[in-house]
């Protein structure tokens, strides 16, 4: 009915506060990623030491930055890691440990490797008071001083009583647990696939092992040469896959979580080549984090080819903090970064 009102086109809504619809959750945002990188190798370790050690240390390690055997092993030291060329300290290298603040520089390597100018040059730089070398007559005596050099240190002393034996001739396997051992203080000693060294035998001896642990499958370090380690050392467990990224997970998983590090913190290495993850298992240690290899030279990461990786990340997605690449797209191409981070991402609404 009209009562002779006019409609003023105006509407009156009415707003009861309790019946507003709860804001919805906040979405987790996934985690930060970083690349740790510079122009060379030597660079990039400067980046890795850097970051792993943002305080500073006491003393820090120089290895070469040409071949891998010393510098894996030197890993167990859990000291910031620097790479030189063999014949002359490169600038950048004085200038990172002056900043590190060390009064102390350990070689690990003989002449060979590390030449006697760079001993020289290293005993030059302001607040260096003290420079020692660790090395023998090869890889598996350089291995076996730098144990040596663990077992001295009471800190150290119950983990060097149960070393890890590793391919003195691959670096895919010493990379994956140089983070456990630094963590650890457990020695990394060398073998090869078919044969236990007479220096590393007498390691293991020196040491008083009670027991041991090879990283990787039979043909990496045969059934042989454990049951030789055995002779020796007692009793000896194997952590391994069917190929080095599946070893690396199990490393992470039986190894490197039981220790007390955090998958919050995730390093990521390529497992293809060596010089860019040289110093990444004490920096990884230092930070509490975990290092995962991933196939760096690859399109991106198949997760038909690379299933323990795929499934490793699943199941630490929502609890990874931040991701740290070491070395840049060259060494890790942009597509595996972006899997890496695809995997570690919340699922979209949820």
């Amino acid at each position: 009915m009209n009562d002779g009102l006019r409609d003023s086109g105006v509407a009156t809504v009415t707003v009861t506060v309790g019946s507003l619809p709860p804001e919805p959750p906040e979405q987790p945002s996934g985690p930060t990623s970083q690349a740790l990188e510079g122009l060379d190798r030597i660079g990039t370790a400067i980046a890795v030491a850097t970051a792993g050690f943002p305080d500073g240390a006491d003393t820090v390690v120089v290895s070469s930055a040409e071949s891998f055997a010393d510098a894996l092993t030197a890993g167990a030291l859990g000291l910031p890691l620097l790479l030189t060329p063999t014949d002359g300290l490169d600038d950048r290298v004085a200038a990172a440990i002056a900043d590190l603040g060390a009064s102390e520089v350990l070689i690990v390597g003989g002449t060979s490797v590390v030449g006697a100018t760079v001993e020289t040059a290293l005993a030059g730089i302001d607040g260096v008071l003290d420079v020692r070398r660790l090395f023998g007559p090869n890889r598996f005596a350089t291995a076996a001083a730098v144990a040596a050099e663990l077992a001295a240190r009471p800190a150290f002393a119950q983990g060097a009583a149960e070393p890890f034996i590793v391919s003195g001739t691959t670096f895919a396997d010493p990379l994956a647990v140089a983070p456990v051992a630094a963590v650890t203080g457990t020695p990394i000693l060398l073998v090869e696939a078919d044969r236990l060294p007479t220096e590393t035998a007498d390691a293991l001896a020196s040491l008083g092992a009670t027991g041991a642990t090879v990283i990787g499958g039979t043909a990496a370090v045969s059934a042989g040469v454990a049951a030789d380690v055995a002779t020796v050392a007692g009793p000896v467990d194997r952590v391994e896959g069917p190929n080095r990224y599946a070893t690396a997970v199990a490393v992470v998983e039986q190894l490197a979580i039981p220790a007390g590090p955090s998958v919050t913190d995730l390093w990521v290495a390529t497992g293809e080549d060596f010089p860019d993850s040289l110093g990444a298992g004490p920096a990884v240690a230092a930070a509490g984090g975990v290092l995962l290899p991933v196939p760096g030279n690859a399109d991106t990461l198949d997760c038909e080819v690379r299933v323990a990786i795929c499934a490793w990340l699943a199941d630490v997605a929502g609890q990874v903090e931040s991701v740290r690449f070491v070395g840049g797209t060259a060494t890790i191409t942009q597509g595996v970064r972006d899997a890496v981070m695809a995997a570690l991402a919340p699922p979209a609404g949820g």
